[in-house]
């Protein structure tokens, strides 16, 4: 995944606590970790792709409408299956597919920002982890806090669409 405003391909990135985030890039320096300096809060971004997309009638879904505002379409490269009543991503860079939803954005200043995102964490369970992924978007890449499910995958159907129509 090419990140237009840095130009580099990131092979993998984690969040390393709420002040750092490491990088690997493949083609500028390979094999060599980045620890880049930033704060939680910076990412005001959330990017959907299940219950909480713009179409749901889902309370979460709802309450997403009433606390941010919707940006538009976006995809990330990674797989989605099919738990039934509700999608699971995964996140990977060399997947041939796509995860296909929508980003929103939280608008500054707004002091409940962080406990509107652990409303949400608390929405998502154990099963889900919020990590930040680049999301294609029609204007570039945008950082986006994403929930990307953290359990095995290998009983679950994938939807190779990559779009959870619930």
């Amino acid at each position: 995944m090419v990140l237009s405003y840095i130009g580099w391909r990131v092979y993998w990135f984690r969040c390393d606590g709420p002040v750092h985030f490491w990088f690997k890039f493949t083609h500028i320096i390979p094999n060599i970790a980045y620890r880049m300096p930033t704060s939680a809060t910076l990412f005001r971004h959330l990017f959907v792709y299940g219950t909480l997309l713009s179409a749901s009638k889902h309370p979460m879904a709802e309450f997403l409408r009433q606390n941010s505002k919707l940006v538009g379409p976006g995809f990330f490269p990674g797989r989605l299956y099919d738990l039934g009543t509700y999608p699971a991503a995964v996140y990977d860079p060399e997947a041939a597919g796509f995860v296909h939803g929508e980003l929103y954005f939280f608008p500054e200043p707004d002091p409940d920002y962080q406990t509107r995102l652990q409303t949400l964490d608390d929405y998502e369970g154990d099963e889900y982890d919020r990590i930040v992924v680049p999301i294609q978007t029609t204007d570039g890449f945008v950082l986006c806090w994403t929930y990307v499910f953290n359990q095995p995958t290998d009983s679950w159907p994938r939807i190779s669409s990559g779009r959870f129509f619930g």
